[in-house]
Protein backbone atom coordinates (compact mmCIF):
# COMPACT_ATOMS: atom_id res chain seq x y z
CA UNK A 1 0.00 0.00 0.00
CA UNK A 2 2.19 2.58 1.13
CA UNK A 3 5.00 1.60 -1.67
CA UNK A 4 2.30 2.08 -4.36
CA UNK A 5 1.59 5.79 -2.72
CA UNK A 6 5.73 6.76 -2.85
CA UNK A 7 6.75 4.27 -6.01
CA UNK A 8 5.62 4.98 -9.24
CA UNK A 9 7.34 2.40 -11.42
CA UNK A 10 9.98 1.72 -9.18
CA UNK A 11 11.28 5.48 -9.04
CA UNK A 12 10.11 7.46 -5.50
CA UNK A 13 7.88 10.62 -6.38
CA UNK A 14 5.88 13.18 -4.00
CA UNK A 15 2.39 14.46 -4.90
CA UNK A 16 -0.04 16.42 -2.91
CA UNK A 17 -1.71 13.98 -1.39
CA UNK A 18 1.50 12.05 0.07
CA UNK A 19 2.45 15.54 1.59
CA UNK A 20 -1.39 16.43 3.08
CA UNK A 21 -0.27 13.14 4.97
CA UNK A 22 2.81 14.69 6.13
CA UNK A 23 2.19 15.88 9.78
CA UNK A 24 5.00 17.92 12.15
CA UNK A 25 6.60 14.40 13.34
CA UNK A 26 6.84 13.40 9.91
CA UNK A 27 8.38 16.03 9.03
CA UNK A 28 11.08 15.42 11.88
CA UNK A 29 11.76 12.13 10.49
CA UNK A 30 11.75 13.41 6.95
CA UNK A 31 13.94 16.00 7.93
CA UNK A 32 16.72 14.21 10.95
CA UNK A 33 16.90 11.45 7.76
CA UNK A 34 17.55 13.75 4.71
CA UNK A 35 18.50 17.32 6.32
CA UNK A 36 21.07 19.38 7.29
CA UNK A 37 21.60 22.32 9.70
CA UNK A 38 24.74 24.95 8.16
CA UNK A 39 25.82 25.81 11.57
CA UNK A 40 27.96 28.57 10.02
CA UNK A 41 24.70 29.87 8.19
CA UNK A 42 22.22 29.10 10.34
CA UNK A 43 19.88 27.60 7.37
CA UNK A 44 18.85 23.86 6.81
CA UNK A 45 18.90 22.06 3.49
CA UNK A 46 16.57 18.88 2.46
CA UNK A 47 18.02 16.74 0.20
CA UNK A 48 15.65 15.49 -2.24
CA UNK A 49 18.22 14.94 -5.25
CA UNK A 50 15.37 11.97 -6.02
CA UNK A 51 12.65 14.28 -7.12
CA UNK A 52 12.44 16.75 -10.33
CA UNK A 53 11.50 20.25 -10.82
CA UNK A 54 8.01 19.96 -10.92
CA UNK A 55 7.70 17.97 -7.72
CA UNK A 56 10.53 20.39 -6.15
CA UNK A 57 7.67 22.95 -6.97
CA UNK A 58 4.55 20.65 -5.10
CA UNK A 59 6.68 20.37 -2.51
CA UNK A 60 7.57 24.54 -2.15
CA UNK A 61 3.95 25.04 -2.53
CA UNK A 62 2.35 22.76 -0.38
CA UNK A 63 5.16 24.34 2.66
CA UNK A 64 3.99 27.53 1.71
CA UNK A 65 0.46 27.02 1.73
CA UNK A 66 0.19 24.88 5.38
CA UNK A 67 2.67 26.41 7.55
CA UNK A 68 3.65 29.50 6.00
CA UNK A 69 7.21 28.46 5.41
CA UNK A 70 8.96 28.81 2.38
CA UNK A 71 11.81 26.75 1.16
CA UNK A 72 13.90 27.62 -2.16
CA UNK A 73 14.54 25.06 -4.85
CA UNK A 74 18.71 24.84 -5.22
CA UNK A 75 20.12 23.41 -8.05
CA UNK A 76 23.64 21.65 -7.38
CA UNK A 77 25.82 21.46 -10.06
CA UNK A 78 28.09 19.27 -8.60
CA UNK A 79 25.68 16.21 -8.70
CA UNK A 80 25.94 13.79 -11.54
CA UNK A 81 22.71 12.44 -11.11
CA UNK A 82 19.60 13.10 -13.48
CA UNK A 83 17.78 16.06 -10.70
CA UNK A 84 20.13 18.11 -9.10
CA UNK A 85 17.87 20.06 -6.89
CA UNK A 86 17.97 20.27 -3.05
CA UNK A 87 15.59 22.03 -0.63
CA UNK A 88 17.16 24.84 1.28
CA UNK A 89 15.68 27.37 4.47
CA UNK A 90 16.65 30.96 5.06
CA UNK A 91 17.78 31.99 8.50
CA UNK A 92 14.13 33.07 9.10
CA UNK A 93 12.77 30.12 7.74
CA UNK A 94 14.83 28.02 8.97
CA UNK A 95 14.02 29.38 12.87
CA UNK A 96 10.01 28.99 11.97
CA UNK A 97 10.60 25.62 10.61
CA UNK A 98 13.04 24.21 13.54
CA UNK A 99 9.99 25.29 16.19
CA UNK A 100 7.32 23.35 14.05
CA UNK A 101 9.94 19.99 14.57
CA UNK A 102 11.62 20.75 18.09
CA UNK A 103 8.69 19.40 20.00
CA UNK A 104 9.58 15.37 18.47
CA UNK A 105 13.74 15.76 17.84
CA UNK A 106 15.29 12.90 20.09
CA UNK A 107 18.40 13.95 22.24
CA UNK A 108 20.71 12.48 20.18
CA UNK A 109 19.61 14.52 16.61
CA UNK A 110 19.77 17.33 18.29
CA UNK A 111 22.47 18.43 16.28
CA UNK A 112 20.44 18.31 13.53
CA UNK A 113 18.55 21.49 14.24
CA UNK A 114 21.38 24.03 15.41
CA UNK A 115 21.73 23.17 18.84
CA UNK A 116 24.20 21.53 19.40
CA UNK A 117 26.75 23.96 21.41
CA UNK A 118 30.03 22.49 20.45
CA UNK A 119 29.09 22.48 16.63
CA UNK A 120 27.73 26.03 16.59
CA UNK A 121 31.30 27.03 18.72
CA UNK A 122 33.30 25.26 15.65
CA UNK A 123 31.50 27.29 13.32
CA UNK A 124 32.01 30.73 15.03
CA UNK A 125 35.78 29.88 14.58
CA UNK A 126 35.94 28.58 11.61
CA UNK A 127 34.01 31.64 10.62
CA UNK A 128 36.39 33.95 12.60
CA UNK A 129 39.25 32.18 10.66
CA UNK A 130 37.79 32.28 6.96
CA UNK A 131 36.88 36.01 7.28
CA UNK A 132 40.83 36.57 8.28
CA UNK A 133 42.26 34.69 5.87
CA UNK A 134 40.01 35.82 3.14
CA UNK A 135 40.56 39.42 3.93
CA UNK A 136 44.58 38.65 4.12
CA UNK A 137 44.29 37.52 0.30
CA UNK A 138 41.86 40.44 -0.97
CA UNK A 139 44.60 42.67 0.80
CA UNK A 140 47.11 40.97 -1.17
CA UNK A 141 45.47 41.30 -4.01
CA UNK A 142 45.15 45.01 -3.57
CA UNK A 143 49.11 45.49 -3.05
CA UNK A 144 49.64 43.58 -6.56
CA UNK A 145 47.33 45.71 -8.02
CA UNK A 146 48.98 48.96 -6.80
Amino acid sequence: LYYNMFYFNGKKRVTKEILNKLKPLGMEVWFCDDGYYNYRGNHIEIATFNFNFSEHQIIKKWFIKKWNIHFKIMKDNSRTSQHKYFLRLGATETKKFIQLIKPYVIKSMIYKIGLDKKRKKLAIKNSKVYVKVYYKKIKIRYKNIK
